[in-house]
């Protein structure tokens, strides 16, 4: 799902290991809304299932210069050329995990 006027997506990964959808891949199952602005990006994933017992990992065809927050269980790997990303979600129940990102210089 797509608002072009917002700028935020969200997708929905109902199996592990899905093809990419809007420039976003998935290792798990997981909920994913991304938001693009002229501030840089943010995005937020959880586990739906609340039944993964390690880590969503996370590519997203976007780069970004620098990470500006992100909660206790996500692990940015890479800024580009993609954003790659790994959330811890064990024992998460569900929680949503965010990260915000410096637009690219």
């Amino acid at each position: 799902v797509r608002d072009r006027d917002s700028g935020i997506t969200g997708v929905n990964f109902w199996e592990d290991g899905s093809e990419p959808v809007a420039g976003i891949r998935s290792s798990k199952k997981a909920s994913v809304m991304v938001r693009e602005g002229s501030a840089g990006l943010e995005l937020a994933v959880s586990d739906p299932t609340q039944a993964n017992v390690g880590t969503i990992d996370l590519e997203w065809d976007r780069s970004a210069s620098s990470v500006l927050s992100s909660t206790e269980g996500v692990t940015v790997l890479e800024l580009s050329p993609k954003i790659k990303l790994s959330v811890a979600v064990k024992g998460a129940m569900g929680k949503t995990f965010h990260v915000a990102f410096a637009a690219p210089a």
